[in-house]
């Protein structure tokens, strides 16, 4: 009789393992519980070469850099896209040259995100740029400049009033 139950047993747990095989994963849950997003320092100033209280309108992201390039990042390191319309995103250039900048979801090396760099901001300072991201997760998002570069990393969301 015992061993009935052992075998009962066994069976039930090899169904239940089996059929959590077959439950979905949703990658962007799991990324976005594991997710270091970068924590700039709230008292941090940018260089004096840098107007501290330029900010794009409507932006109050907090300060982000090193000696050759500086950003803002939005609060908690999460950024809002309506799919498709991208995030705007403020540079500013310490080293003279032209900005890239490459993204891409932490842990992997595609899907690579799309970076608008308009010209017309010459080679040093303020350069505008909108980032569109392929999907919502965890991206590590570096500028370049001249061989010197900045990296990042934020967790990217459905804007509030879009769907996922």
């Amino acid at each position: 009789m015992l061993r009935w139950f052992i075998l009962l047993i066994l069976g039930f747990a090899s169904v239940v393992l089996r059929r959590s095989d077959m439950l979905p994963v949703n990658p962007m849950a799991a990324q976005a519980a594991s997710c270091p997003i970068t924590q700039p320092n709230p008292a941090t100033t940018p260089p004096s070469s840098i107007d501290p209280s330029s900010r794009p309108a409507g932006l109050n992201w907090l300060w982000y850099g090193n000696r050759y390039l500086w950003t803002q990042l939005p609060p908690a390191s999460t950024a809002r896209e309506k799919k498709g319309a991208g995030v705007k995103f403020p540079w500013w250039r310490l080293l003279s040259g032209k900005l890239s900048i490459t993204g891409h979801p932490v842990g992997a090396s595609t899907p690579r995100l799309r970076a608008d760099i308009p010209d017309g901001y010459g080679d040093l300072g303020f350069q505008a740029t909108g980032l569109y991201f392929p999907s919502y997760g965890c991206w590590r998002i570096t500028g370049h400049v001249h061989g010197k570069n900045i990296s990042f990393v934020l967790k990217v969301k459905p804007a509030k009033n879009s769907s996922p």
